[in-house]
């Protein structure tokens, strides 16, 4: 995910590719509102949304490193969005893919939306939009 330059309002890239990588698993549901993401686990009317943004903040001219290049020193990875939303983003897709790959169903539905322009202060805000499509499941 950090080789994507995700910048707000160009995460498509991210997303298109997101999107392709969880259907070749056949894991999980998928849902789309532009490039606002949705994964799915389950069905019914208790429901746990995770939520986490695709788009990162423009690296600064003092950036150590690539920032577009993901690089592991120390036992720890560097690069754009790594300890912002690409890190945690990551990590709830692994183990909701992990957890449907072992058989896990939970009782009602578990999602993780991954959302657009969350650095832009509100502007083009993909939870918002969200929160205007999206009704709690039956």
């Amino acid at each position: 995910m950090v080789r994507f330059e995700s910048l707000s309002q160009k995460e498509k890239p991210l997303v298109d590719w997101l999107e392709g990588y969880v259907r070749t698993t056949g894991l999980l549901d998928i849902e789309r509102h532009g490039d606002n993401i949705l994964f799915h686990l389950g069905e019914g009317s208790k429901w746990l949304l995770m939520n986490s943004h695709t788009d990162v903040v423009p690296p600064s001219s003092d950036h150590d490193g690539f920032p577009f290049e993901p690089e592991i020193r120390d036992g720890r990875m560097y690069g754009r969005g790594t300890t912002d939303a690409k890190g945690c983003g990551s990590s709830m897709l692994t183990a909701l893919l992990e957890l449907a790959g072992e058989g896990w169903k939970p009782a009602g539905r578990v999602s993780l939306a991954l959302t657009v322009c969350e650095e832009t202060a509100g502007f083009n805000n993909g939870m918002q939009a969200l929160r205007e499509i999206i009704a709690t499941p039956s």
